[in-house]
């Protein structure tokens, strides 16, 4: 019996030193949240970017080594600007008529951004340039021509605007600093913007042709500077110039399902790196921004699509690193653009639009 008992407890032991085994193995390799780890529910999806990626899934990046880059779209982030902007007459708000149909609506024009984080959007209807400071506060406005098409904001704090060919520099202050006209030679004006303390304007050479919509020859002009200097004769350059260095970039539609962005040297030779995109439908690809680390901003309007997308293209290496869907106008099936202001480019690489509502002037940050 004494044999028995001591059998029976060593094998008691043994099955009490299994399950503790097992029991220490057991909280070892469990996954488990720390104690003071909170779970956070997933951001509900928002429909209008889900269903651009639908829209857009046929446009792919074809490398020199054949690889496609990938690309993931953005949700909007908080703003520091004022997120709505009212409609009427008062400091702070923004002016809105409505005409018979909705081509003969005028509304709020271009948008920039100022070296301090500012916001500066040309009010047509009240015919000013509304200024709003980088914690949202309305600042003092400046009388302008409702006419005005775009307004130019340099790094030192002074900003320009232009109507048609006419360009007004303004100081810090507000002050006019100079005034003076783009020569009719350099093309159709299709955009002016800073590079620097340099004013660049786009203009198209040749009206594009009815068999290829999509495809026009495009220049860039260095034509002034921020203290309202001008450049005479303009310069014509080869393409975006690039921050600290001699090298350009350019998008151009080669076909009407396909456009190419190349970037060359500051001595116009053979282009340093070309980056293929193509679709299945016509698309208008347009540059609105490169930063300083070399991350291209290229708008595509694709035909048959209301909603635009910005391609962020790393020029390093032809990596599509975002996609940042742009959202269409509420009150219209129009691109934001139509309505309000091209979308912009920050520094931090944020994009901001503008949206008509029925109440205001609607503004995102797209990242």
């Amino acid at each position: 019996m004494q044999h028995l008992s001591t059998k029976s407890a060593v094998r008691a032991v043994a099955s009490f030193s299994v399950i503790a085994a097992a029991i220490v193995l057991f909280f070892m390799f469990r996954t488990e949240r720390p104690p003071n780890e909170k779970r956070i529910a997933a951001p509900p999806p928002q429909s209008l970017v889900e269903e651009q990626s639908a829209v857009h899934d046929d446009v792919a990046l074809v490398s020199d080594a054949g690889s496609r880059p990938r690309a993931e779209l953005k949700r909007p982030a908080p703003l520091s600007v004022p997120r709505t902007i009212s409609w009427g007459a008062a400091s702070g708000q923004l002016g809105r008529t409505y005409g018979a149909t909705p081509e003969q609506n005028v509304g709020p024009g271009a948008i920039a951004l100022d070296p301090a984080g500012g916001i500066l959007i040309i009010d047509k209807v009240n015919g000013r340039i509304a200024r709003w400071g980088a914690d949202g506060s309305p600042r003092a406005s400046l009388a302008i021509d409702p006419a005005v098409d775009e307004i130019v904001t340099f790094r030192d704090g002074r900003f320009a605007t232009r109507n048609s060919a006419r360009l007004i520099f303004y100081s810090v202050d507000g002050s006019t600093a100079a005034e003076w006209s783009l020569p009719s030679s350099l093309g159709a004006l299709r955009q002016v913007f800073a590079a620097g303390d340099d004013l660049i304007a786009v203009a198209s050479a040749s009206p594009p042709r009815r068999d290829a919509p999509n495809q026009a020859s495009i220049n860039y002009w260095k034509v002034g500077r921020s203290d309202g200097s001008a450049i005479i004769p303009p310069l014509k350059l080869p393409g975006w110039p690039l921050a600290d260095e001699p090298a350009f970039v350019t998008v151009s539609a080669t076909s009407k399902t396909a456009y190419r962005i190349s970037v060359g040297d500051g001595e116009g030779g053979a282009p340093r790196a070309q980056y293929d995109f193509v679709a299945s439908r016509t698309v208008y690809p347009t540059l609105i921004g490169v930063l300083q680390d070399q991350i291209a901003y290229v708008l595509i309007n694709v035909q048959g699509a209301n909603d635009p997308v910005v391609e962020c293209v790393d020029l390093r290496n032809g990596e599509v690193q975002r996609r940042i869907a742009i959202p269409g106008d509420p009150d219209r099936s129009e691109a934001p653009e139509i309505g309000g202001s091209p979308p912009v480019v920050r520094s931090d690489g944020a994009i901001i639009i503008s949206l008509f509502t029925k109440t205001g002037l609607e503004l995102r940050e797209l990242r």
